[in-house]
């Protein structure tokens, strides 16, 4: 199973594995110690991880567009100071971040 993202009308594929820890680590990054959200950016991020379990559970999913918040939610919570990603979770971070500097935001 593969999660397709479109970001800027990019097309960005994680395997399930890569997707699985996208949603892990929203679920870790994304919430206080009252497991609530931590900031305006961070709730669509959650809502983006109930959506990737919901399609684990499915086992189908359709493409998944990011809008702004869940681009700088990913970027400031979930992907920032984390360890060494494989390729697929690397690929997905840089076009985060080009499609945030190319919207300056």
């Amino acid at each position: 199973m593969e999660i397709e993202f479109l970001i800027g009308g990019q097309r960005y594929v994680l395997g399930e594995n890569d997707a699985r820890w996208l949603e892990e680590r929203i679920r870790a990054t994304c919430v206080d110690s009252s497991h609530r959200p931590i900031d305006a950016d961070a709730l669509p991020c959650l809502q983006l991880a109930d959506l990737l379990s919901e399609d684990f559970e499915r086992r189908a999913t359709e493409p998944i567009e990011l809008d702004p918040s869940h681009v700088r939610g990913l970027t400031e919570h979930v992907l920032a100071g984390s360890p060494e990603y494989d390729h697929e979770i690397q690929a997905l971070k840089v076009a985060l971040l080009r499609f945030r500097a190319e919207h300056d935001f």
